[in-house]
């Protein structure tokens, strides 16, 4: 069995439950209700049965054969969409009862995920859709990590993507993701960027490694003073002094922000450096690489 496809199954197999292998001739699908992953190999027949990723893996080799370009999608390099999918889906809100917010939104030509305090966007192109007046679609989190977990294994491949009814579909040579799309509506997140008219460039270029370096060091720091305080408080002393304490920060231009958020947010500029932008108040969002944030208050 391809090496390849396993590590992509064991990924879906950790981020969704009840995943199921199903063989047909001459194609292996993995799904449940949301996601469906087909892989397409001559060597695997119907009489094969496996209950687990592990009896998968240790099946005789199969090397996946080619599905062919498929007749709808609009490409895209598997590298490039794996970039920018992994930075903006870093945005997406894990904790809230909004599904909306729990999955990256492909709208017209933009990604974007947010959890209500900071949001990631970044332009990725148009992407095929049959239902041409729908253009606000959310991909849920653990789908994103499913399809780069399968565009990091072949980083080679050229992918298609289309959207059909409720689902997103990724295509590459030997295999295919099939996911539903959250329901609800996302915020409207261009109202959540600032006008150009209401920022100012910090006076002095960043310097991209040396201020991811910073930023990481106050990270640590910050994760073990709380471990070591932690240690010493009872489980209610706990909770309180996470809620209060428990966020590194960092001042850029006389603001305080999330060092965390601003780590991320960072994460993708290839330049050497680059320049916050921040408000003319001091009080509303800034953008800091391509990311919109939010100040954590100083009271």
């Amino acid at each position: 069995m391809s090496s390849k496809i396993v590590k992509v199954l064991k990924v879906a197999a950790r981020k969704v439950k009840g995943l199921k292998i199903i063989v047909e001739s001459g194609l292996l699908s993995y799904f449940d209700g949301d996601i469906r992953i087909d892989y397409f190999c001559e060597g695997i027949t119907p009489a094969q049965q496996f209950r687990s990723v592990l009896e998968l893996e240790l099946s005789e080799s199969c090397i996946g054969d080619s599905i062919g370009t498929p007749n709808r999608g609009t490409e895209f390099l598997a590298v490039e969409l794996a970039q920018k999918l992994s930075y903006v889906v870093r945005a997406c809100d894990t904790e809230s009862t909004r599904y909306a917010l729990g999955g990256v939104n492909w709208e017209d030509s933009h990604l974007v995920a947010t959890d209500g305090r900071r949001m990631h966007f970044l332009p990725i192109g148009l992407a095929e859709d049959t239902e041409n007046e729908k253009r606000s679609r959310i991909i849920p989190k653990k789908t994103v990590e499913v399809i780069l977990s399968a565009m990091k294994e072949f980083k080679a491949d050229i992918v298609k993507v289309y959207f059909e009814k409720n689902s997103v579909i990724v295509s590459g040579d030997t295999w295919k993701i099939t996911a539903l799309l959250t329901e609800g509506r996302f915020p409207a997140w261009r109202q959540v960027i600032p006008e150009k008219s209401q920022l100012e460039r910090t006076e002095n270029p960043i310097f991209v490694k040396q201020f991811a370096e910073t930023l990481s060091a106050i990270i640590k720091r910050k994760k073990m003073e709380e471990k070591a305080h932690l240690s010493t408080l009872g489980k209610s002393e706990r909770k309180r002094y996470r809620g209060e304490n428990g966020t590194p920060t960092i001042t850029i231009g006389g603001m305080l922000f999330n060092a965390e958020y601003v780590l991320d947010g960072i994460s993708n500029i290839p330049e050497a450096t680059f320049y916050p932008e921040l408000p003319n108040d001091r009080l509303g969002a800034s953008i800091i690489g391509n990311a919109v944030m939010m100040p954590i208050s100083k009271e």
